[in-house]
């Protein structure tokens, strides 16, 4: 295989299985420039331990996955305060929706097969999956992914559910000083290429430019410098935020995400393609 990322500079946004992303991009010849653009933090595992109890103590039959990180964190938190036979046996005889393959392969350690997913591995389509479904006043606890999940939550009010959020884990913005750097790269034209992530990344990044006034600065900066999305839910992001030109495969995984960005910078030869 040809190196087709020769020559370009890519900033690799993510702050998870960084080594591995690079190591995919320096396969295709890039240089990379990584710039973590968001951060992690998990929450106690006894507040994590009990949320699940509670759950599990009022019999809830209803349960909406978002993380793989997330399923796995709860998984631990459960297991370190000797609840791993109780947890894993409700997950099991109740039942769990998911989003995405993470989410997915994440349960599937568990023996847990989902009653309903998504087809495209965003929010949107998981609640668009689960159709015209009816709660009636049963609780249903909802793990959320670092941050709140409005529309999800309008979703299962909306059908009679108890909203129960479970937040394994939270997004922390990167220091400002990483974000400024990651911006005026970006705005200088200093690399070719950004891959991004999850959303935080994007969310963190063009919030950090609004407070400094350089919002469209950004966004007309992705007019040359390739915007790169991890997936449908990471491009929506950037739409959001005005980027037009955004690159993202088919299918969700750090691979695909970087052979799309190889493709389209050889098929672009350095303009707009």
């Amino acid at each position: 295989m040809s190196a087709r990322l020769a020559g370009r500079t890519v900033m690799l946004a993510a702050s998870r299985k960084v080594e591995e992303m690079v190591a995919l991009l320096q396969h295709q010849g890039a240089h990379v420039r990584a710039c973590a653009l968001q951060g992690t933090s998990f929450v106690d595992a006894q507040r994590i331990v009990d949320v699940v109890c509670d759950a599990i103590d009022r019999g809830m039959c209803e349960s909406i996955w978002t993380t793989g990180m997330g399923v796995r964190a709860v998984d631990e938190a459960m297991e370190l305060h000797g609840f791993a036979q109780q947890w894993r046996s409700w997950m099991r005889t109740h039942r769990v929706a998911a989003r995405g393959y993470k989410t997915r392969a994440a349960l599937r350690t568990l023996d847990v097969v989902p009653y309903v997913t998504d087809a495209d591995g965003s929010t949107r389509g998981l609640m668009e999956a689960m159709g015209d479904v009816v709660w009636d006043g049963a609780p249903v606890l909802v793990q959320l992914h670092g941050t709140q999940a409005r529309a999800l939550e309008q979703f299962v009010r909306a059908r009679g559910g108890i909203w129960t959020p479970l937040m394994p884990y939270v997004h922390e913005s990167p220091p400002s000083d990483v974000l400024h750097e990651a911006m005026e790269a970006i705005m200088q034209r200093d690399v070719d290429a950004v891959c991004f992530t999850s959303v935080p990344q994007v969310q963190f990044l063009f919030a950090h430019a609004l407070a400094c006034q350089q919002e469209q600065a950004l966004v007309d900066a992705f007019g040359d410098v390739y915007a790169t999305a991890v997936g449908h839910v990471t491009k929506e992001a950037l739409t959001e935020w005005g980027v037009q030109r955004i690159v993202a495969p088919p299918h969700e995984r750090m691979g695909a995400m970087v052979v799309a960005l190889a493709q389209a910078l050889t098929h672009d030869g350095g303009g707009d393609g």
